[in-house]
């Protein structure tokens, strides 16, 4: 009986960590930025990760400090900025497949999120040699997506500004550390429960 409410109170924690995540404009930390496709994102004293830029026209340099946000939108999306441009679905396939391993050329990888990102005039003249490859990727996330895919991780914007406030650029991330945390200890609490009951 112990066993079972331990399980069933970490799968509440998990179920919790994916409702309460991440909502718009919630503080995720200040992070340097290792450019590079993929880039470093390095969380100020807490590990980094593998993440791709969501606009072509705002700039990052190396070595700066960020304070960065998690939202569900690119803050000034598509062409030539503007209105909040939420994360597509397509992106959101693409780079789950990429944190569960997919073997991407990352190069073709940026460019077919910013061409689902509406940024792909950009990069057709920047990139056009990898825009083959991307396309490959893009029809591969529709057809996906059109047989019911569905996320098991939450994928948003991650919204840098500089120190002084202005925005400096959107990059794609998972929830937070703690999120992520939660997650484990739920799958971990489901995992036990069946070990227990196959016994």
């Amino acid at each position: 009986m112990k066993t079972k409410l331990i399980s069933c109170l970490l799968v509440l924690l998990m179920m919790f960590a994916f409702s309460t995540g991440a909502k718009a404009d919630s503080y995720f930390g200040q992070v340097t930025i290792t450019p590079g496709y993929p880039f470093v994102v390095n969380i100020v004293d807490n590990g980094s990760f593998l993440s791709f830029c969501l606009e072509m026209d705002e700039a990052i340099a190396g070595g700066n400090i960020y304070n960065a946000y998690l939202n569900n939108a690119a803050v000034a999306g598509g062409v030539g900025g503007g209105e909040p441009d939420p994360v597509d679905p397509l992106t959101v396939y693409l780079y789950t497949n990429f944190l569960s391993g997919a073997s991407y050329n990352p190069l073709a990888l940026q460019v077919a999120i910013w061409d689902i990102e509406e940024e792909s005039p950009y990069a057709l003249v920047t990139y056009q040699s990898y825009k083959p490859l991307a396309d490959t990727y893009i029809a591969d996330a529709i057809t996906a997506l059109a047989n019911g895919w569905q996320p098991t991780i939450g994928v948003y914007a991650l919204n840098l500004y500089t120190l002084d406030g202005a925005l400096a650029q959107d990059f794609l991330s998972v929830p937070e550390p703690m999120t992520l945390l939660l997650l484990g200890l739920g799958l971990l609490g489901i995992g036990i429960t069946r070990k227990r009951f196959a016994k």
